[in-house]
């Protein structure tokens, strides 16, 4: 791994106890492995791995362009993922976006 994705880890994966302070998941894991978004000349997301059990809190913290929104944006299948896996609710985001965003509530 790089200076940039140690950074970023270290920066914006922050779990919590307290359901206020995060997301709370109650439907099933978040898996994220190795995952990476480019746009164009620029990686936003480059290789970060972690997991969100079914209960958990989650907070999510980083300075600005840390790559916090573009990775809810491929979680929520709005942005495709440029590389890595990312399973949410047990299901592939790339193969199966539609069944993701019903169970979100995503429109």
């Amino acid at each position: 791994m790089d200076e940039h994705t140690d950074s970023l880890k270290e920066s914006i994966l922050q779990l919590y106890r307290e359901p206020a302070i995060g997301v709370v998941n109650t439907y099933g894991e978040v898996n994220i492995k190795n995952l990476v978004k480019k746009y164009q000349n620029l990686t936003a997301v480059d290789g970060i791995n972690f997991q969100i059990e079914a209960g958990e809190s989650f907070g999510f913290l980083g300075p600005n362009g840390a790559g916090k929104t573009s990775t809810i944006k491929m979680m929520g299948c709005v942005s495709p993922v440029s590389g890595g896996s990312l399973f949410v609710l047990g299901k592939d985001v790339t193969r199966e976006p539609r069944a993701i965003k019903e169970r979100l509530g995503v429109v």
